[in-house]
């Protein structure tokens, strides 16, 4: 996905509009607020021990209008 954005968007890439950047969403901490954060299907493989923070940390550092896409899953187990 990530090449697929680069070529498409290199326009914006080239000219500053864009800047992509691929880091472990649990470790990373950006310089300034960004725009949007894609978390794809890495939120429910992160230590339940740092999940709080991690998620408290990505909202911090999206912008007050910006945009988070990522997905929440797990398993269910109970009564059947």
């Amino acid at each position: 996905a990530l090449a697929i954005l680069k070529a498409n968007e290199a326009a914006s890439i080239l000219d500053g509009r864009l800047q992509v950047l691929k880091h472990d969403i649990s470790t990373f901490d950006p310089e300034e607020p960004v725009d949007l954060v894609v978390a794809a299907d890495s939120l429910p493989y992160i230590n339940p021990a740092k999940f709080r923070d991690t998620w408290n940390k990505i909202h911090r550092y999206i912008k007050p209008n910006g945009f988070f896409v990522g997905s929440l899953f797990r398993s269910v187990s109970g009564p059947e």
